[in-house]
């Protein structure tokens, strides 16, 4: 899938603002906005330091092409994302899925090894940091903390 990033830069903020239908009086002024009435349009699209983004001054929202769709169309940032690829034939480059386990990062393994001796950790805080044990409990609980035993071999 591409990155939000790339489809900003595949996109032209313009086109976003015609296919959700905004208003534009004069072909290079600012749009209507889609949420009341707009004798004066009042959302602008503009480029500020190499950054392309949108506001509406009637309302104080703004911000990049995700965030057009979402105040337009009254939706999600999933939704939003998914409607740019769907609307400007963007594929979405799925990743394929392998019946093979995927190999484990060191620090994935590590954090695994800490959750797995989340006792210990109970035992640190208590014991040694004084901390309150309802209030250790409910870290431990959450997967906040966890006691770390692996150490390099080298």
């Amino acid at each position: 899938m591409a990155t939000i990033q790339e489809l900003k830069q595949r996109i032209d903020l313009h086109d976003v603002a015609d296919r959700l239908g905004l208003e534009r009086p004069q072909r290079n002024g600012n749009y209507k906005s889609p949420h009341h009435k707009d004798k004066n349009p009042s959302l602008s699209i503009f480029e500020k330091d190499g950054r392309i983004g949108w506001k509406d001054f009637s309302s104080g929202q703004g911000g990049d092409h995700v965030d057009l769709v979402c105040y337009v169309q009254g939706c999600e940032a999933g939704e939003a994302v998914k409607w740019l690829h769907e609307e400007f034939g963007i594929p979405f480059d799925k990743p394929q899925r392998t019946n093979e386990p995927v190999e484990k990062s060191r620090a994935e393994w590590i954090a695994d090894q800490c959750r797995e001796h989340r006792e210990r950790a109970l035992e640190y805080l208590v014991g040694e940091r004084k901390i309150t044990e309802d209030v250790a409990k409910r870290a431990v609980e959450k997967g906040a903390v966890g006691f770390n035993v692996w150490t390099n071999p080298t």
